[in-house]
């Protein structure tokens, strides 16, 4: 086998152990988070090798659908395609006007990143005198804070 036939074996098997699964409620897991390092690493671009295939139109809500055409191709072709009465046409519509490179979101590298969270600063001091308030909370006062 040449080398490039060598390396194209090689990345089709390891591209089927590699699993980003985004279950129920699209909330992303560790597989996830380990197919989209796997995916920044290696520069692979989903969008130029995958295409939507109708049965995943067939499982959305008609809404979803006239929403997604909303979002991606306009109000008009929306409002156009609002009017088909069979869900399986409207799917095949949906299928066929979506722009190419079209990705639903969890399949969108980065889609499920959060941005990092600055830390906060609790600050205990309340009044501003450099004495925290900690113990006043408890009932604990000094002699001299009493007077």
């Amino acid at each position: 086998m040449s080398h490039d036939d060598k390396m194209a074996l090689l990345a089709g098997l390891v591209a089927m152990t590699v699993d980003g699964t985004v279950f129920a409620g699209g909330a992303p897991g560790a597989r996830h988070h380990h197919f989209e390092e796997v995916a920044r690493a290696t520069g692979v671009d989903i969008a130029t090798r995958w295409q939507a295939p109708i049965a995943l139109f067939d499982k959305m809500r008609r809404a979803a659908l006239i929403d997604l055409l909303r979002e991606e191709c306009g109000a008009s072709s929306a409002e156009n395609c609002a009017t088909i009465k069979k869900k399986g046409d409207l799917a095949v519509n949906v299928s066929g006007r979506l722009p190419g490179g079209w990705l639903p979101a969890p399949m969108k590298i980065g889609a499920f990143d959060q941005p990092e969270a600055e830390p906060e600063d609790f600050d205990t001091d309340m009044d501003g005198d450099g004495i925290e308030n900690e113990d006043m909370d408890r009932g604990e006062f000094a002699d001299d804070e009493m007077a």
